[in-house]
This record gives structure tokens, sequence and C-alpha cells, in this order.
């Protein structure tokens, strides 16, 4: 199985993040690029849109957050706006796997968004050094 494809839908994409559907995680990713750094808010709350959209038509359980690359930091107004505009709509998402960003300040911007969601709605996450951890969790249950 090394050489296995792993089949993916595409939610949406811009120059600096990702959303897709792993059907193998049975999970939305969302992968921040490395330009993420030039990631305007209006751009995210675009994608952030978009994800939201094709939650409430699907209504996946788990996310995984590959934050990585991440370098855009989420201003605490952006963050209420999630919390306001995004969060209601995602209600299905119940489980969420974060591969932290060596970038402090992104970092502690996207914890901070978690936990205002996290405030708002049950929520179950979990922060991770690799991908590979961050995958095998989001899939036991």
């Amino acid at each position: 199985m090394q050489n296995e494809k792993v089949e993916t839908t595409e939610i949406y994409q811009n120059d600096y993040l990702r959303f897709y559907y792993d059907h193998h995680l049975n999970s939305v990713v969302l992968e921040y690029g490395s330009e993420s750094e030039f990631l305007t808010d209006e751009a995210f709350k675009e994608a952030m849109q978009a994800y939201a959209t094709w939650v409430e038509a699907h209504h996946p359980t788990r996310l995984l957050l590959d934050n990585r690359q991440m370098k855009y930091i989420i201003s605490p107004e952006v963050q209420a706006w999630v919390v306001e505009n995004i969060s209601p709509r995602t209600h299905s998402v119940t489980r969420v796997a974060v591969v932290v960003s060596p970038d402090l300040f992104a970092e502690i911007s996207t914890e901070q968004g978690l936990d205002d969601v996290q405030k708002a709605r049950s929520l179950q996450t979990r922060s991770f050094q690799t991908i590979e951890a961050a995958a095998r969790w989001l899939v036991e249950e």
C-alpha cells in the first residue's frame, strides 16, 4: 500500500491556502502554503465561506489544520467573525487536529480562534507536531 493514491475532493484553493476533503481520513484538510504570510483577511474570509458552504452540504465531522507553513496571523476581529459567521454553519465538525506552525504568533492566533469556537459549541481539539500523529488521532474514535 505504499503507492496507494489518496483520493481527495477539492473544496477551495487560492495562492495561500487550500481546503480539500481527504477520503481516506474522512476529514476536511486546511493546508497553508509557503506564501501564507501575504494572505489578506478578505481572502481568508472568502476561503472560510467556501469551507462553510461545503460543510453545510456534506456534513463532515473532522478537520485537519495543517499549519506547518502557516504564517498568517488571524486577528481578534477575524477570530470573532469566524465564531459569528462560520462556526454556526460548521457544527457537524466536532473533532479538529492541528499540526502546529513553527511561527509562534500564527500558532497562538490559531489556538485563540479555536478556544473562541469551543466557547460557542462543543469541539474536541488536539495539537500535534507531525501530520502523521494528527491523522492517527483523527481517525480513532
